[in-house]
């Protein structure tokens, strides 16, 4: 969808406000930035601390949230990220990488790790069918990501919930469950050892 569950704003504000301390521009790149919800709630709580680009391939999607963004990149995210040369102290992947088949999708993470010092990934952990939406097509819900598999790429679960489906999916899939769960997971660049 081009915006996200309610229940992944405040592990995203909490851990933008844990790492964001007095750094004077903090770097942060939101990829499938969808209607611009997230550029929105980060600039509001953190004013002009923050450097916020976007991506979103659905150009449907552009309107006045996108003032948010000191840059919105309207392209696809793997083009974006084989083409990119900077770094930011935070990559969101909120709602996006279940968009992706596995491999594409894994592409995207190892992408995802050369730029970004800290990752947060948000994506339902249990079956949560969506096809097309508002005419989308880049909207259908492409894999399933289990906990276990991003654990296995460095990942760390910090926070989940179970969130009830909408109730059109329930008639429009085979075997939809009533409810999902969608999981935030954190990821941290190692640090260089010293001398």
């Amino acid at each position: 969808m081009p915006y996200s569950d309610l229940f992944n704003r405040k592990p995203v504000l909490d851990f933008v406000s844990s790492k964001i301390n007095n750094k004077k521009k903090f770097r942060v790149l939101d990829l499938g930035a969808g209607l611009g919800l997230f550029g929105e709630l980060l600039r509001k709580k953190f004013k002009n601390n923050l450097w916020i680009d976007g991506v979103e391939v659905w150009k449907k999607y552009k309107n006045f949230l996108w003032k948010n963004y000191d840059k919105v990149y309207e392209e696809n995210i793997e083009d974006f990220l084989l083409k990119n040369k900077k770094k930011y102290d935070l990559i969101l992947l909120i709602d996006v990488i279940e968009h992706f088949d596995k491999a594409k999708g894994f592409k995207i993470i190892n992408l995802i790790k050369k730029y970004g010092d800290s990752i947060l990934v948000s994506t339902p952990i249990t079956y949560f069918p969506q096809g097309e939406a508002f005419k989308n097509p880049y909207e259908t819900h492409k894999s399933l990501w289990s906990k276990k598999e991003l654990e296995k790429e460095g990942f760390k679960l910090i926070k989940s919930k179970r969130v009830l489906q909408d109730l059109t999916k329930i008639f429009q899939f085979k075997n939809c469950p009533l409810s999902a769960e969608l999981g935030v997971f954190s990821y941290e660049k190692p640090k260089k050892a010293g001398p």
